[in-house]
Order: structure tokens, then C-alpha cells, then sequence
């Protein structure tokens, strides 16, 4: 079971390698081929050079002194071949360098292009949120680590064949000296490939965990509650544990790597060396000339360089095609359930209604449903609050309405059309959201406000006018540099924002959008009173003749809606207007006196 194991592995691996080398395949093809020309001649040339040597070193030696000739058209070669082979490194070199830097360009660019396809909820899976970082890691190094690896056995394969070439035709049982234990070194380093991959394996997820220590510690948004609180030095400590045990690990792997390696050369010298001194007594008692001496002496060299070499890169390209399978996993899995699925899909040009038939959700993992039987329809004209306790449902429920989750049972409806059946890509640009954890954009302004219809990027008016729905106008004209100044304190020259700042921002964000479904997760959480007022007059003003959806946890605010829906548990447990609500004396009548009895005591 367990030779069966193995070789699934190595198939597995190999596997790996030819899915990247057929990636690379795709990318500058030009730089692949002229790589592959000079690899090939840095594996040939070395012989070239040395046999032209031994031509010099016999020529003088059997020839007593007359064949001048000979010699120097010898050395004219020799310095020829030592010029092309500068030439070949060189350029070698300098295609390597250009090629690498393509290749990781090439694929960070897929990873970022791939996860286009993940929705939220693969972003919310811890598992597969260590798969995009495993393969984002992976992404800028391991391809042309697996290419140099390649160009490096097979430079060495090539060099090992003419060396064994000319060691066999002195003694042909060289070759099986020179080979038997290198053979078996390659057994016992593919072992250890396969146990450091699992060790790097395991870690990620304690990478991931101190990476993110690193991030608290040093970024902006979070040093000011760390410092307050006191606790640079309980995480420095935590981040310390981590990364220590990885320094331990790594110690005990290469401590163990080391002390074969070690055995393995010595064993191998004592081989080496017992030819070489046969190629000196031959030499000695007039068998062979000192230039066959010397070739034999330098080829037995080449031999040992050469078989370690290729143990090497054998062990690295089955370490890499292990690591890349991370890559190569990445790239070709398939999510689960896509909305948009392949096919031709109906365009929506107006959103004029919304209906949720049925419509349940249950996160992985849990046993309670997040929304159950949900059944809802919107017109275009509502405006609709979302209330309700924490935990009540109201962020999934506007999660489904942004097609964020696809593994729901239950249908959602635009315009009486399934979603499913609906351009994803057209029925965005209808939509416009804020949620409450919105981000805080380190670009400039324009970028912050125009991120929300990029056509619109530069277009000043629709920047202007946005920033003026959201109240963020004011403070925007009081920068040093307006619409055209960097935010947040990442990048230089950046001007740090409030918080209440940041959320008009985001507010604007949304304005600038011209949609016909506007969804607002708690909007004003950052914001100061008179600033919350204004701007749900605003909303109102935006999304007259639309629909707009609002989640308010202040239920002075949800007033301003037609229609307030209550959810509890998931459920929807109440609908109406406040005033109907008020006099049904329900869940939205207690929680609204109870909110405007502290209110008043204050």
C-alpha cells in the first residue's frame, strides 16, 4: 500500500510539472526557445573545450616540438570556444533574468485573474482562503524554479552523457561506479522532498495567523487600539511562538539533509578518487598520453559535479511539483455552483422588481438556518429598512439580493426572471451597495469615489456631484490636492481620514453609480447626528423612483421607509409601515419604545 502511495506521488507530481511547463508554454515563447538553444550549449561546449586541450597537451608531448601548427590553430580554437562560451553565459544570464520576471508576472496575473471566479463564500472558507494564499505564494517563484530546475538537469544530463561517453571507451565499468550511488542517494532525497512539502503544508495556516499578527502590529488602522490596550508585547510573543517553531522545524530538516548529503560525498569521493588513480598509474606505466590523463582526471570531475547536479534538481523539481500543486490545485478548481453559469443569459436593462420565493440559507457548518422560507417582493419605488436584532439574518438576506451566495434553496426573481438565468456582469452595473464594513480604499480620492462606475473615473461632474450627495464634498475641498489627494497613510504623501470621513466616501461611492437598486448596510455608523440626518434625506432624494434597501439598528431612522420589515431568527416576523407597526404592538413597537426610552433618558 504504501510503494502505492509512492507512486501515486510521483505521478501526482509529475503531473504538476508538465501542467506548469504547459502554462509556461504560453507565456514568450521567443525567451523559452533562445533559453533552451543556450542551455544546451552550456552543456556542450565544456567537452568541446576539453578535448581541443587534450589535442594540445598529446600534441605536445608526442610530438617533440614539431608540430607548432597544430598547437596554435589548437589555441586559436581553445580561446574562440572560452569567447563563445562568456558570450552563451552572458546572454544565458540575461534571458533568465527577463524570462523570470515575465513568468511571475504571467502568473500572479492568473491568481488574481482566477479569483474572479470564487464567490464570498470561498472567501469565507478558511480552507480555500489557504489554498489562494498557498498559491499566491507559489505563483512569483515556483514556475521558473521549476524551469531553471529543468535547464539545469538537462545542461546536466547532457554534460553527464559526454562524460560517461569518454569514460567508457577508456573502461566501460566506470559507468556503474560512477552511477550506483547517486541512484540510491536520489531514493532516500526524494523522502525528505515529500516530508518537507508536508511540514510547509501544515504551516500555512499558522503563516496566515502570524502574518496577520505582523499586520496589527504595523498598520494604522489597528496600532492605535493595540498601543491603547497594551498589547505589542503579548502578540509580539504570540508571533514570536510561531515563527520559532518554524526555525526549529526547518533546523531539524536540514540538520538531517546535511548529515546525509556529507555521507553520500565521502562514500562518493573514495569511488572518485580510486579512478582517478588508476587514470595516473596507466598514465604513469605509458598506457595513456597526460592530455587522456588530464581529460579522464577532469572528466571523472565533471561526472561527480554533474551526477550531484542532477540529484539535486531531481530532488528540487520534485520539492517544487509537490509545492506547485498548491498552484496547479488553485488554477483548476471549479467552483461548486456559479450563478452566471455557461449559456447564453437574458439582460436586464431596468430593474423594476425583486422577489424572493422561498428563499432559505444555511452556512456551512451550522445547524441553524441563517434565512428560512423567505418570501419578499420589491417594486421599484420602495424604500425598505431592514431591522432587527444582531444575528437576526439582515446582512445574508442582502448578501443573497447581491448574488454574493449561489447555494441557497429557493428562487430570487428580477423582473419575474430567475437570477440564474440573468448577465451577471450587465445586472451589476444596475446595483449599488455599501456595506458596513466597507473598504477604506489607500488610493486617491477620485479612485475612492469612482471605484463605484470606473467609467466615470474622470469624469469630474459625476466625482463632484457624488461626493455632494454624500455630504464628503466639504472636507474633500479642504485637502491639499481635492479630488487628486492620496488617502490613508500606506503609500506616501497619503492624508489620514475620520472614520465618519471614510464612510461619506464610501457613501459617495454608491451615489455615483446611476442604479436602479441601492442597498445601504448601516450607512451612518460613523457618522455624527446631523450627518446621519442629511444624508437619509439624500437617500431618499437618490433613490426617489428606485428601490432602496437600508439595514438601521436606530429605528428613528427606519421611519423614513414605506415599508419596515422586521427579521428574527432568520424570519421574517413583521412588515408594514411604522405607524402599522406601532399599532400592532409587536417586536418592532418594543424594540422602537425601548430604543426611544434611552434615547430620552439621555
Amino acid at each position: 500500500m504504501k510503494n502505492n502511495n509512492n507512486k501515486r506521488e510521483v505521478f501526482s507530481t509529475i503531473k504538476n510539472v508538465i501542467e506548469i511547463v504547459r502554462l509556461i508554454l504560453t507565456f514568450k515563447k521567443k525567451y523559452l526557445v533562445i533559453t533552451s538553444i543556450l542551455t544546451i550549449l552550456m552543456g556542450f561546449l565544456p567537452f568541446v573545450s576539453l578535448l581541443n586541450t587534450q589535442t594540445i597537451m598529446n600534441t605536445i608531448q608526442s610530438s617533440n616540438g614539431k608540430a607548432f601548427n597544430t598547437i596554435i590553430i589548437s589555441m586559436i580554437i581553445f580561446v574562440v570556444i572560452e569567447i563563445i562560451t562568456e558570450v552563451v553565459t552572458s546572454l544565458n544570464s540575461y534571458y533568465s533574468a527577463v524570462y523570470n520576471d515575465y513568468l511571475s508576472y504571467e502568473f500572479n496575473l492568473k491568481v488574481l485573474k482566477k479569483t474572479k471566479e470564487f464567490g464570498l463564500k470561498e472567501f469565507e472558507n478558511p480552507g480555500i482562503y489557504d489554498l489562494i494564499q498557498r498559491a499566491e505564494q507559489e505563483a512569483g517563484l515556483r514556475p521558473y524554479k521549476i524551469l531553471t530546475s529543468l535547464f539545469s538537469l538537462f545542461s546536466a544530463l547532457i554534460k553527464l552523457v559526454f562524460s560517461i561517453s569518454i569514460l567508457v571507451i577508456w573502461h566501460w565499468w566506470i559507468l556503474f561506479v560512477v552511477l550506483f550511488f547517486p541512484m540510491i542517494a536520489s531514493l532516500y532525497f526524494f523522502k525528505i522532498s515529500k516530508e518537507e512539502y508536508l511540514v510547509y503544508f501544515n504551516r500555512t495556516k499558522h503563516e496566515r495567523k502570524s502574518w496577520y499578527i505582523a499586520h496589527l502590529l504595523t498598520k494604522d488602522l489597528f496600532v492605535k487600539e493595540v498601543k491603547a490596550l497594551n498589547l505589542t508585547d503579548f502578540l509580539t510573543e504570540k508571533f514570536k511562538t510561531i515563527r520559532y517553531k518554524f526555525v526549529t522545524e526547518n533546523r531539524v530538516l536540514n540538520k538531517r539533509r546535511t548529515k546525509f548529503t556529507f555521507f553520500f560525498q565521502i562514500l562518493n569521493l573514495v569511488f572518485t578518487s580510486s579512478i582517478v588513480l588508476l587514470a595516473i598509474f596507466e598514465s604513469f606505466v605509458g598506457k595513456i598520453l597526460i592530455g587522456n590523463l588530464m581529460t579522464y582526471i577532469r572528466t571523472i570531475s565533471m561526472v561527480e559535479e554533474n551526477v550531484k547536479l542532477i540529484i539535486t534538481q531531481f530532488f528540487s523539481i520534485h520539492q517544487d511539483g509537490l509545492h506547485a500543486s498548491e498552484l496547479v490545485r488553485f488554477l483548476r478548481y471549479k467552483v461548486k455552483e456559479q450563478a452566471n453559469e455557461t449559456g447564453e443569459k437574458i439582460v436586464v436593462n431596468e430593474i423594476q422588481k425583486i422577489e424572493l420565493r422561498n428563499v432559505s440559507y444555511q452556512y456551512d457548518g451550522k445547524e441553524d438556518y441563517a434565512l428560512k422560507n423567505i418570501n419578499l417582493v420589491i417594486n421599484k419605488g420602495d424604500k425598505i429598512a431592514l431591522v432587527g436584532e444582531n444575528g437576526s439574518g439582515k446582512t445574508t438576506l442582502i448578501k443573497l439580493l447581491m448574488n454574493l451566495y449561489h447555494d441557497y434553496t429557493g428562487e430570487i426573481l428580477i423582473n419575474g426572471i430567475n437570477i440564474k438565468n440573468i448577465n451577471m456582469e450587465k445586472l451589476k452595473q444596475k446595483v449599488s451597495v455599501i456595506f458596513q464594513d466597507f473598504n477604506e480604499y489607500q488610493f486617491r480620492v477620485r479612485e475612492n469615489i469612482g471605484f463605484g462606475k470606473l467609467d466615470q473615473l474622470e469624469n469630474d461632474h459625476s466625482i463632484i456631484k457624488a461626493s455632494q450627495d454624500a455630504g464628503a464634498d466639504s472636507f474633500i475641498e479642504q485637502l491639499p490636492k481635492k479630488y487628486d489627494q492620496q488617502v490613508g497613510q500606506w503609500f506616501e504623501g497619503g492624508v489620514q481620514l475620520s472614520g465618519g470621513q471614510w464612510q461619506k466616501l464610501a457613501i459617495a461611492r454608491a451615489f455615483v453609480r446611476d442604479a436602479d437598486f441601492y442597498v445601504f448596510d448601516e450607512p451612518t455608523a460613523a457618522l455624527d447626528p446631523l450627518s446621519e440626518f442629511q444624508l437619509f434625506k439624500r437617500i431618499a432624494m437618490v433613490t426617489k423612483d428606485k428601490i432602496g434597501i437600508f439595514i438601521t439598528h436606530r429605528f428613528i431612522n427606519a421611519r423614513s421607509a414605506n415599508r419596515i420589515i422586521v427579521l428574527e431568527q432568520g424570519q421574517i416576523i413583521e412588515e408594514g409601515t411604522h405607524e402599522k407597526l406601532m399599532d400592532n404592538k409587536g417586536k418592532y413597537a418594543m424594540l422602537y419604545d425601548l430604543q426611544l426610552g434611552m434615547m430620552g433618558k439621555k
